[in-house]
């Protein structure tokens, strides 16, 4: 790994190591490189991790990573972005990135990424939005539920709400 993180920065690039390894791995941790940056999974809404205390002790930068995973703002992934931003301030955190994964697809990121944006402007997003989107992700994950005629139902009277005129791209996805 010191190998790719030295040929890395002669190319002027950033390596960035996930942190995963090193906590499976504690001794490497010891010997990786400080040129290394390390990237820290964060995707729970109530939890802290102080081994990032031990990353920024041994010299280590420190990315906290939250994710949004389908591209789908809920409640949940708002609650743990929150969460994800307070404890990169009570652990001294250098950055923060979101990552996406599974069925990441450009219409969900063009319509999570302004709402991110703005939970991490500490903007206070409308509840009749944050419910719709819980209510769509219910919808899409469980097609087949005997719930869905009254969930349909709940997300046409949420969509109708004005609060969905600050998300245009956003009401446009789950109207589609």
């Amino acid at each position: 790994v010191n190998m790719a993180v030295e040929f890395l920065v002669s190319k002027g690039r950033i390596p960035i190591v996930w942190h995963d390894m090193l906590v499976h791995y504690p001794e490497a941790m010891k010997l990786l490189s400080k040129d290394a940056v390390i990237a820290f999974w964060f995707y729970d809404e109530d939890s802290d991790y102080a081994v990032m205390d031990s990353f920024k002790r041994l010299g280590f930068q420190v990315i906290m990573a939250s994710g949004l995973c389908c591209g789908l703002v809920t409640g949940r992934r708002l609650r743990a972005v929150e969460s994800a931003v307070e404890s990169m301030e009570r652990h001294h955190v250098d950055m923060f990135m979101m990552t996406s994964w599974e069925n990441a697809c450009w219409e969900r990121e063009t319509a999570a990424i302004p709402i991110i944006g703005g939970k991490l402007r500490n903007e206070e997003l409308p509840t009749a939005v944050v419910k719709s989107l819980s209510v769509y992700e219910l919808v899409e994950r469980n097609p087949d539920s005997v719930l869905v005629p009254d969930l349909r139902r709940e997300l046409d009277e949420l969509m109708e709400a004005p609060a969905w005129s600050g998300y245009p791209e956003l009401h446009s996805f789950v109207n589609n």
